[in-house]
């Protein structure tokens, strides 16, 4: 880690938001502190259905502040200043993704991509399935900034502070994201009121046990405030109104792709 910026990152200030309880099934669970792979004290919560979670974990403007002005040169640095996922690799797995919503039914139309960033992703969708119009959610100026150069509406911010929108959409995509939310029911519920009848949800996770078992240094990050199993996310899904229409996984079982539509 770089001493620079451990030397400007409080953790112990950052993280003051305790959680009573499991943001997925509400019961009460006690922490245990570890180290994450960037080498900071945090302390995790486990739950008996399957999630863990960051306990305490931060507000939502510290993490927008995190995301916009630490993360991504935190992660950086934690690659041996390789990019975390290059484009390329992000657009062939927004080409996958099209693929999939394309084969569940999807027509195109109107696509939001919540955690989009540059828009990398969300252009690999497009250009396996055209939608008329493309937006962008993210909290990273700098990367919305390269979204905006191809043409994409953006919206700056984290999908949990974001007022109920106005705007429905046909397909929203997720990539990458679903461990990054600090409440995942108001994440789901957000979009859940965001698309049309018609419409839906690409949307992947990260089998944390799996994860455990193949990388246990690198377990537990100060940025992911939640750690999901296939049983703890089809809860969170369940308790929001989806309803899953096809699923995969990639052939370790680790990464898990899941089509949703409103139930």
């Amino acid at each position: 880690m770089s001493p620079a910026i451990a030397a400007t990152l409080d953790v112990t200030e950052l993280l003051t938001v305790p959680v009573p309880a499991c943001p997925v099934c509400g019961v009460a669970n006690d922490a245990s502190p570890t180290i994450d792979r960037y080498g900071f004290r945090v302390s995790v919560s486990r739950c008996r259905c399957g999630l863990l979670y960051l306990n305490p974990r931060m507000t939502a403007a510290a993490a927008e502040s995190f995301y916009r002005d630490t993360y991504r040169a935190l992660a950086y640095e934690q690659y041996g200043g390789q990019a975390v996922e290059p484009t390329a690799s992000m657009r062939d797995r927004g080409r996958c993704a099209g693929e999939l919503l394309k084969r569940a039914g999807c027509l195109g139309g109107s696509l939001l991509d919540l955690g989009g960033g540059t828009g990398a992703f969300a252009q690999g969708v497009h250009e396996s399935l055209p939608f008329s119009s493309i937006t962008i959610l993210d909290p990273n100026d700098d990367e919305l900034a390269r979204a905006t150069e191809q043409g994409y509406d953006i919206v700056r911010g984290l999908v949990e502070t974001q007022a109920r929108s106005c705007l429905t959409y046909t397909a929203i995509v997720c990539a990458q994201t679903a461990d990054h939310w600090l409440d995942p029911v108001a994440a789901l519920g957000w979009m859940r009121a965001a698309i049309t009848p018609s419409g839906f949800l690409y949307i992947d996770i990260i089998d944390a046990r799996r994860w455990r078992r193949k990388h246990p240094a690198q377990a537990f990050k100060l940025d992911h405030p939640l750690y999901w199993t296939p049983d703890s996310f089809r809860q969170a899904l369940q308790r929001t109104g989806w309803t899953v229409v096809a699923k995969w996984q990639n052939f370790n079982r680790v990464r898990h792709l899941y089509i949703c539509e409103g139930a």
